[in-house]
C-alpha cells in the first residue's frame, strides 16, 4: 500500500483482503464442522475420516496451492541481505523465518486455529495432546512448504521447463478433481476391469499415504482419544523427524540458490518479432485493418500462444467442457429458471469460457517490456494500437470458442440451432463487456508480467473491476436468457443476445477514443510500470 502511493488502490487492497479473510473463515468453519460431526458421531470411522479430511486439506493449502499458484519466493528479500555479513545459516534462518507470515499460509492458519477449537473446546479432546500433536504438524508444513517453494525455484530456472511442468502439473490437477464423479458407483460404477484396478492403485495410494505427515498426525490424534500414549508420542517423533529432514533438505537448496545468485530464476525472454506472426491476420479478409494494428494483433496473438497460461486455456478447454457435458448435464435433471437442461448448460459453458481471458484483458500491456516504448515512438495512433490488441485479443478469444462449441458438439451432441447462436452471441457479449473495461484498467493499472508464469499478479482496482464487469455480464446475459424463455419463439433469445452484443459493440466503439487518450496520457507510468522485475 506504501509503495502504491494511491488510495484508491489501498481500498481495492483492503477490500480484497476482507474478501480473502471472509473466504479463508468460511472454509474454516465447513471443516470445523465435518471435524465436529465426525467427533460427535462417536463413530472411530467416522471420526477418523473427518480427521483425515481437515490434516489433509491443511497439507494441501500449505504445500501444494503455493505451487499451483505461483507463491514460490522467499519471504523476506534476500538478494538485499546478501551484501550484509550473515552466514548462509543465518539467512536461511531469516528466509525459514519470514515464510511463516508468507501468504502461502493464509487458509490454513485458521483451519488449524478451527479444528483446535472444535477438539479441546467443543469436544473437550485432551489438550496437551493435541496441541502437541497439531504444534508438530504445522511446523512440519511451514517447513516443507518452505522447501518446496526452494525446490520449484532451484529445478525451475528455465523458461521451457517452468511451462512444461505447469501445464502438466496445472491439467493433472484439473484431472484428478475429475476422477470422483466418473467413478460415482451411484451412476452405474465402473467396469470390473476398471473397478479392480482402481481398487489395486487405491489400496497402493492409502499405503503410501499413511506414512505422510497428514496421516501420522490422525493416527497420533486418534490413538490419544483411544488412550494410547505409547502411539501417540511416536506419531509426534515421525513429525518431528519429517520437520527435521524438511530442514534438512531445504537449506541444500538453500545454498545451491544462494551459490547462484540469490534472486530466484533468471528467465531469458526470447525476441517477440512479427516475422512470426500466424497467417490468419494477413490473409486479404483483414484488409479493412490498419496495417499497424494488424501488426500490433499478430503480435499480441503470438504472445498468447507462446506464454504459458495461453497455453494451458487451450488445453483444458476439453477438460472442462468434459465436466460440464458429463458431469453437470448428468447432475442436473430438469430446467432451471424456465431454461431447459441442455441449453443452460451450453449457454453456460460458453459464459464461463468466454472469462478464461479476463486476466489478459484486464492487463494487456503486462508483457510488452522496453517494446511498449515503440507504441510512443513510431507513427502509430493509440487507436490503432487499443484496437491492434483487442483484435489479437479477440482472435485468440476466437480459438478458444471454437474449441468449446466443438468439444461440446462431440461430448454432448450439436444444441438446437437458435441455442447454438444464443450461446455463440453470449460468449461475445461476455467478452466484449470485459474488452471495454480492460482498455481503461490496462493503461490506467498496468503490472509486468512474466510470460512463462501461470499467475496474472493483476493491481487490486483491476481485480475489483472484473468482478464487476463479471456480476454484470451473468445479470445482462441472464437476464436476457430467462426473459426469452417467456416468449413462444426460440429465435426470440438471440434476437435479445443479438440486441445486446450491438449495444456492446456500438459502445466499444464510442469508447475507443477515450481509452486510447488514456493510453497517451499515462505513457510515462505504463512504461516504468511493464519494465520493473517481474
Amino acid at each position: 500500500m506504501r509503495s502504491n502511493a494511491r488510495i484508491a488502490d489501498a481500498a481495492a487492497a483492503v477490500i480484497l483482503a476482507g474478501i480473502g479473510v471472509l473466504v479463508s473463515i468460511a472454509l474454516a468453519s465447513a471443516l470445523g464442522f465435518v471435524l465436529d460431526i465426525g467427533i460427535r458421531r462417536g463413530d472411530a470411522d467416522a471420526q477418523r475420516i473427518a480427521l483425515l479430511i481437515v490434516f489433509w486439506m491443511m497439507a494441501f493449502f500449505a504445500v501444494g496451492l503455493p505451487v499451483i499458484f505461483g507463491v514460490a519466493q522467499h519471504g523476506v528479500p534476500l538478494e538485499r541481505l546478501v551484501q550484509y555479513p550473515l552466514s548462509r545459516a543465518g539467512l536461511y534462518r531469516l528466509s525459514l523465518a519470514g515464510s511463516l507470515a508468507s501468504r502461502a499460509h493464509v487458509f490454513w492458519y485458521p483451519i488449524l486455529l478451527a479444528s483446535t477449537v472444535v477438539a479441546i473446546v467443543l469436544n473437550r479432546l485432551p489438550a496437551t495432546v493435541w496441541l502437541a500433536d497439531s504444534l508438530a504438524f504445522s511446523a512440519c508444513l511451514v517447513a516443507w512448504c518452505h522447501t518446496v517453494q526452494l525446490f520449484v525455484q532451484r529445478v525451475l530456472r528455465r523458461r521451457r521447463m517452468k511451462e512444461l511442468a505447469a501445464l502438466i502439473g496445472l491439467v493433472l490437477l484439473v484431472l484428478a478433481s475429475m476422477v470422483p464423479a466418473f467413478i460415482d458407483s451411484r451412476h452405474g460404477g465402473a467396469p470390473p476391469v476398471s473397478a479392480t484396478i482402481l481398487t489395486s492403485l487405491s489400496s497402493t495410494v492409502v499405503r503410501a499415504a499413511s506414512v505422510l505427515p497428514p496421516s501420522i498426525a490422525v493416527a497420533g490424534v486418534t490413538a490419544s482419544v483411544a488412550g494410547d500414549l505409547g502411539d501417540t508420542v511416536a506419531s509426534v517423533g515421525w513429525l518431528v523427524a519429517w520437520t527435521g529432514t524438511g530442514l534438512a533438505v531445504g537449506f541444500v537448496l538453500f545454498g545451491r540458490i544462494m551459490a547462484g545468485g540469490g534472486g530466484g530464476p533468471v528467465v531469458k525472454q526470447a525476441a517477440m518479432t512479427t516475422s512470426r506472426r500466424p497467417r490468419v491476420l494477413t490473409v486479404d479478409g483483414w484488409k479493412w485493418v490498419p496495417a499497424p494494428s494488424r501488426a500490433v494483433a499478430a503480435r499480441d496473438l503470438l504472445y498468447l500462444l507462446r506464454s504459458t497460461v495461453g497455453k494451458f486455456n487451450i488445453v483444458i478447454m476439453p477438460v472442462f467442457v468434459v465436466i460440464m457435458g458429463l458431469v453437470v448435464v448428468r447432475d442436473v435433471t430438469g430446467p432451471v429458471l424456465g431454461v431447459d437442461r441442455a441449453s443452460m448448460v451450453f449457454l453456460g459453458a460458453m459464459v464461463y469460457a468466454s472469462m478464461f481471458s479476463n486476466n489478459f484483458l484486464y492487463n494487456a500491456y503486462a508483457w510488452e517490456g522496453a517494446g511498449i516504448r515503440s507504441y510512443f515512438t513510431t507513427p502509430v495512433t493509440t487507436r490503432q494500437v487499443v484496437f491492434g490488441k483487442n483484435l489479437g485479443l479477440w482472435s485468440y478469444n476466437l480459438i478458444l470458442a471454437v474449441e468449446c462449441f466443438v468439444c461440446y458438439a462431440a461430448v454432448v451432441g450439436l444444441p438446437h440451432l437458435s441455442v447454438a447462436i444464443s450461446g455463440c452471441l453470449a460468449f461475445a457479449a461476455g467478452v466484449l463487456g470485459s474488452t471495454i473495461a480492460g482498455n481503461f484498467v490496462s493503461p490506467a493499472l498496468p503490472v509486468a508480467r512474466d510470460i512463462s508464469k501461470i499467475g496474472s499478479s493483476p493491481s487490486q482496482i483491476g481485480v475489483l473491476v472484473s468482478f464487476g464487469v463479471l456480476l454484470a455480464n451473468v445479470i445482462l446475459i441472464g437476464g436476457l436468457v430467462v426473459m426469452a424463455e417467456l416468449a413462444p419463439s426460440p429465435w426470440v433469445q438471440p434476437l435479445l443476445l443479438m440486441i445486446l452484443v450491438g449495444l456492446e459493440a456500438a459502445a466499444y466503439r464510442i469508447l475507443l477514443g477515450p481509452a486510447a487518450r488514456l493510453l497517451e496520457e499515462r505513457r510515462e507510468s505504463l512504461v516504468e510500470a511493464v519494465q520493473a522485475p517481474t
